[in-house]
């Protein structure tokens, strides 16, 4: 049971081995400027902290050096994260615990599934669409659900070589659609539903995600990766 519980736990802080094994190798170094006193390591827990805690950068709680001061301040380490964005690190992040999964047999890409979500997010930001199911403003993907339910849907996924399940949609029919009856499962919609709330629920544990704060689109997507990195890592960090 404890080892189950362990794998459920999404890590929110990560130890020097974990950070050298999984983050380290994929973060950039910069060269100019003044040499940063606090380590790489320490400045990537404290942007977790901001991920999972979900507060502005000016209530980020920081710790006091020997003269009662905050070691760094925050807008030093908005400055990295920026850097470490625009060199594709949380990506490559992300990119590598995929790949260690795959190598360890943990990743089943037979099933693949998908919803559609929104982000809300504050006014201002940039790259947002607007869904008139939940009446605010956010970012939409796919879903395979009855929504979905067209030819063109089915076919462009049948074009990619993949089989789609989506729910038959019957909208209003009072009886059955006339042609050949469509491929559906309802055990792999169960699953799928199982498989997507249970990741929404992980998610949500991290607060900065509940409410996009970022008024820049690229910011919002690198804490969606670091994110959906610290989900794949449940298996391999202690929390």
């Amino acid at each position: 049971m404890a080892e189950s519980q362990r794998y459920q736990t999404i890590p929110t802080h990560l130890d020097v081995r974990e950070f050298e094994e999984f983050v380290f190798p994929h973060l950039s170094v910069g060269h100019r400027g003044s040499k940063l006193k606090l380590s790489l390591h320490t400045i990537f827990n404290y942007i977790l902290k901001l991920l999972y805690m979900g507060c502005q950068w000016k209530e980020l709680p920081i710790e006091k050096d020997s003269n009662g001061r905050p070691e760094i301040h925050y807008t030093r380490i908005y400055r990295i994260l920026r850097r470490w964005e625009a060199d594709g690190c949380f990506y490559a992040i992300f990119n590598g615990s995929v790949l260690k999964l795959h190598r360890d047999n943990l990743l089943d890409t037979s099933i693949i599934h998908g919803d559609g979500t929104t982000t809300a997010a504050k006014k201002g930001s940039d790259n947002i669409g607007f869904s008139g199911h939940k009446k605010v403003k956010g970012d939409t993907v796919v879903s395979l659900d009855g929504v979905y339910d067209c030819r063109k849907n089915r076919k462009a996924i049948f074009n990619r070589n993949m089989i789609p399940n989506i729910n038959p949609n019957p909208r209003g029919r009072k009886k059955p659609k006339r042609g050949r009856k469509q491929l559906f499962k309802q055990e792999i919609f169960a699953e799928r539903f199982r498989t997507i709330e249970r990741v929404f629920a992980w998610e949500d544990k991290l607060r900065r995600l509940l409410l996009r704060f970022e008024r820049l689109s690229q910011v919002h997507y690198a804490f969606k990766s670091l994110a959906y990195s610290l989900i794949n890592l449940r298996h391999y960090c202690s929390v």
